[in-house]
């Protein structure tokens, strides 16, 4: 176990251990609850102790835990302290800092803050890079990007991750399109524009709403990889979409799309790195600007 990530594990036992609870430590670390888990349970196999009682209520400290911590907590405190004064005394924050992003998220949402980013710390060279979701997972486990958004939750090791967007996902069509789509049958009667031919946004819509089997009743009747066309599409034919609102808000706004279905479905996007990577200043500043 190196250093890095033995300091990452012995940080995340000291938030467990003050507030008995891995959920709340998981969010105030800006991680996932399970990679918080992981990584108590790899420091336990490290030292070959039981650190906590694990139950239905939540964890509690074992005699070797509460030992533990007490020599454990006030130490990082004293390493937290320092590393920030130490990063005080320079005003000046630079270096090279690699982002990937998912496109339509990208340019519509994070792109705004990258710029502001930028402006702020004008001697941090970015790299910004739209691609797949796959795409950016791989990059991250190579190393060869140091922050991701990313819509995968189940993560492989090394990458940890936290909540940094929720998002709305509905059925939309042109205003002047009477349609409305509230049970399965109705989904006969429609064709669909779909981002891609097996698009997970319309999968997940319809699995959720009418079940799997009903998803091999949409017709896709086209498809292509951009939500922008996708909308010009749908004002063009009679067809519907399943789209993030964040996508189509102003069009519905100004009253050139509408909602065509009270069924919608949550989704998350997370921000990820690699655990155990030493955190360069410039990287934790701009995941702070997209958090």
């Amino acid at each position: 176990m190196n250093m890095t990530t033995l300091f990452s594990y012995l940080e995340c036992f000291c938030a467990v251990a003050e507030s008995s609870n891995i959920s709340a430590a998981a969010e105030n670390l800006g991680i996932t609850q399970p990679s918080a888990s992981r990584q108590l349970r790899l420091l336990e196999e490290g030292l070959g102790v039981e650190l906590f009682h694990r139950g239905n209520s939540g964890v509690r400290l074992t005699d070797v835990g509460r030992t533990f911590a007490s020599q454990v907590i006030p130490l990082m405190k004293q390493i937290g302290e320092t590393i920030d004064v130490t990063q005080e005394r320079s005003d000046q924050v630079e270096g090279h800092l690699r982002f990937g992003c998912l496109t339509e998220i990208g340019q519509s949402h994070f792109l705004e803050r990258v710029l502001r980013f930028k402006k702020k710390f004008p001697s941090v060279n970015l790299s910004v890079e739209f691609m797949k979701d796959y795409e950016i997972v791989d990059r991250l486990v190579q190393g060869t990007l140091d922050l991701g958004v990313t819509a995968t939750i189940a993560l492989p090791d090394p990458l940890v991750s936290s909540q940094v967007v929720s998002e709305r996902a509905v059925l939309v069509c042109r205003r002047g399109f009477q349609i409305k789509i509230d049970s399965k049958e109705d989904l006969d009667r429609v064709e669909f524009v779909a981002y891609r031919e097996d698009d997970p946004l319309l999968h997940a819509w319809i699995k959720k709403n009418f079940g799997a089997f009903a998803i091999k009743r949409a017709q896709i009747a086209l498809s292509v990889n951009s939500h922008r066309s996708m909308i010009d599409a749908i004002l063009d034919l009679d067809m519907v979409a399943v789209m993030p609102y964040h996508s189509v808000s102003s069009h519905v706004a100004n009253g050139l799309l509408r909602v065509a279905s009270h069924y919608e479905i949550a989704g998350y996007l997370f921000i990820a790195q690699r655990q155990g990577d030493k955190v360069r200043r410039a990287v934790k500043l701009f995941r702070e600007f997209l958090l």
